[in-house]
């Protein structure tokens, strides 16, 4: 298993998660949304690239140009309130915001065993084309935490299901405060092994299921 990139270090992600407390100002500022997006600069200018299905993507356009320390390919959570003019996929956006989340690769392993698998308070998880997204709460208090999204290298070929699981370490930070934190893996491998299913476990303590199944089929 490659080394996980993406240590979290919740002073950075809380800025995502602060955009989420606006949601709720539409009546005074507008059509404010918050969405994490792919971070493009295909043409010289930062654009945002926000999937709509498995094979369809709107590109979010900065109205007026904007500028931030990103780069290509980077997952990030965008506050912004979109123009009702939409020109094809294109979609002029008035950008209010940016923060970094944690972004990661789907990894694998042959010793799931020696993984941790402390508890998260998942609150959403969803499947944007090839990114698998998060939104969950850990119990921080001063040290960095350790997330990461991992398939068992020994059960890959198993059937057209692709087993994967969110795991958690603390890394012995002690007892804290529940934050909010989100996450985006990129999933391509599943496109590109012809799995159908995507089945996700987490150790969530919100709900009874720890399963969450999504339909991988074009």
């Amino acid at each position: 298993m490659k080394p996980l990139s993406h240590i979290l270090r919740i002073a950075l992600l809380l800025v995502a998660a602060g955009f989420s407390a606006c949601e709720d100002e539409k009546d005074r500022y507008g059509d404010l949304r918050l969405d994490l997006v792919t971070c493009d600069y295909t043409d010289g200018t930062l654009h945002f690239k926000r999937p709509q299905t498995d094979n369809r993507e709107y590109t979010l356009v900065p109205v007026p140009e904007y500028s931030a320390q990103v780069v290509q390919g980077e997952r990030v959570a965008l506050y912004y309130e979109p123009s009702t003019t939409i020109s094809g996929m294109e979609i002029p956006v008035t950008v209010r915001g940016i923060a970094p989340i944690h972004f990661d690769t789907l990894q694998g392993t042959s010793r799931m065993d020696l993984l941790a698998d402390d508890e998260v308070r998942l609150q959403s998880v969803w499947k944007t084309g090839d990114f698998l997204n998060f939104r969950y709460q850990i119990e921080y208090l001063c040290g960095p935490h350790r997330m990461l999204l991992v398939a068992d290298r020994n059960r890959l070929d198993e059937s057209d299901t692709l087993k994967v699981e969110l795991r958690h370490d603390r890394r012995n930070d002690p007892e804290g405060y529940w934050s909010t934190v989100y996450s985006s893996f990129n999933i391509e491998f599943a496109r590109r092994n012809d799995y159908k299913v995507l089945q996700v476990y987490v150790n969530n303590i919100n709900y009874p299921d720890k399963l969450y199944f999504f339909d991988l089929k074009p």
